[in-house]
Parts: C-alpha cells; structure tokens; sequence
C-alpha cells in the first residue's frame, strides 16, 4: 500500500497540537508581513503579531537550547517585547522568573551589546548555567498560555 500525502491545513488554526499550531501560525505571520529578520523587521507586525512571533521564538529556543541560548545572539534584542508578550497571554510566573534569571545572570538589565552577552554567558560555569535554567521553569505551561491566547485573538492576525 503506498503511502498517502496530507496536504497540509488551509489555515494554521486547523492545527490540533499547540506546538505545530504556533509554529505554523509564526511562519504565516512571518511569511505575511515579508519579514526577512525579526530583530530588523519587528516593526512591520502588528501589536498581536509582535506578542505571537516574539513569545514563540523565545519559547522554540528555551525548548531547543535554554534560556541562555535566547540571550546569546541578536533574538534577545526582543526581549522587551517577550516580557509584554508574557504579560499580554496572562503568564505572569514566567515573566518573574524570567526576570530573576536576567537579574542573575546579567545583574537586572540585558546588555545591549551582543558580544558582552556572550561574555557574561559564557562566563557562567556548568552548574551555574543548570541551575539558573532550572529557576526558569518548564516552558510547557507557557506555550498552552500562548496557543490559547492566539486562538481567542484570531481576528487581529492578518492570516486565516
């Protein structure tokens, strides 16, 4: 029996599974508004997009890599807009935490300069860097926050 294509959902709102469902909802906002590099092009999305795109990123690369990873390259320039994002899906816990880590890690303010991230990140030994991964939490519970919030704000993405 030979194996059967799906195509895919017309619409990232289709999508079961709040991780694809963020991931395809991203791409579509990207993809929609032209943008070519989310540090340089942020202004192009609107306040929902901004809240969607830059959360998503933020929670993809702590998955993948950890917090620290988020403030090694140019992504953490997004990191204000990450907090009202977390403000905005109603995830206060996690903008705490996140902000006890930067106060941790960076003594209350994220440089703006990248290479002095870097210096500071690397800086930090082993343990220190597991433990300050842990103070952030699972990020599980924030993505259900961020799904839940996209689909009550359909309406204000430019996508369908």
């Amino acid at each position: 029996m030979p194996p059967t294509h799906r195509s895919p959902p017309a619409s990232p709102f289709s999508i079961g599974e709040q991780g694809p469902f963020l991931a395809a909802l991203s791409s579509a906002i990207l993809g929609a508004a032209q943008v070519q590099d989310l540090v340089a092009d942020v202004h192009k999305l609107n306040a929902h997009e901004r809240i969607l795109v830059c959360v998503d990123v933020f929670l993809t690369t702590v998955a993948a890599d950890g917090v620290g990873h988020f403030f090694y390259y140019d992504c953490a320039d997004l990191f204000d807009e990450v907090l009202s994002g977390l403000d905005a899906i109603g995830a206060p816990d996690a903008r705490a935490r996140l902000g006890r880590y930067v106060h941790h890690v960076f003594g209350g303010s994220v440089p703006k300069d990248v290479a002095t991230r870097q210096a500071t990140l690397e800086a930090l030994q082993i343990d220190q860097d597991d433990e300050l991964e842990r103070m952030f939490g699972d990020p599980h519970q924030v993505v259900s926050l961020l799904a839940h919030w996209a689909r009550e704000h359909s309406a204000h993405f430019r996508i369908r």
